[in-house]
């Protein structure tokens, strides 16, 4: 999976809505919805709560992109003034992906996503379900405990000390 660049633009069907946003997966063209607004505010609030952390004790840098929605990179995959590129993507996996998901995701576009990122060499990948307010916590693409609401997400050897309580990152009930 990656975000298309000039050379993609030779398989991009002629039918493609240049307003959708898109991704190249096993070498198709696949367009994308927006994930709403509901998926953003819940990224921008991961992202608050890490970022703080993170800068406060120097541990790498917190990015907030499409995908994943939230990346943290460690300091030993950033190093400090190491440039962040003004262009395309970082070239290497975040330690920590998050993937906060819509209701049109489907499940087995999630299961490829968590296979990629720890083929590229995530260590850690949260998938949050805001229809069910939980964050999954994955170690492997197989292995993962599921938070509920009321529970903390340990934030893991990447950011010690720094714990996240689930019904945090949600908006509160209409």
């Amino acid at each position: 999976m990656s975000t298309p660049t000039d050379t993609d633009f030779d398989i991009r069907p002629e039918t493609a809505d240049p307003a959708l946003l898109h991704e190249i997966v096993d070498g198709e063209w696949v367009e994308r919805e927006s994930s709403g607004a509901q998926s953003s505010f819940i990224a921008r609030q991961i992202f608050r709560a890490l970022d703080a952390h993170v800068a406060t004790h120097g541990l790498g840098q917190v990015v907030q992109k499409r995908r994943p929605n939230v990346a943290f990179v460690s300091v030993d995959r950033l190093p400090p003034g190491q440039p962040i590129p003004a262009e395309g993507d970082l070239e290497f996996a975040p330690d920590l992906a998050i993937e906060v998901l819509s209701p049109k995701d489907r499940d087995r576009d999630v299961d490829r996503k968590l296979r990629e990122y720890f083929q590229a060499g995530a260590t850690r990948v949260w998938v949050v379900r805001p229809g069910r307010r939980t964050i999954a916590v994955h170690r492997s693409p197989t292995r993962l405990y599921a938070h509920e609401e009321h529970e903390e997400v340990d934030c893991g050897p990447e950011m010690p000390g720094r714990r996240l309580r689930v019904g945090s990152v949600f908006p509160p009930f209409a």
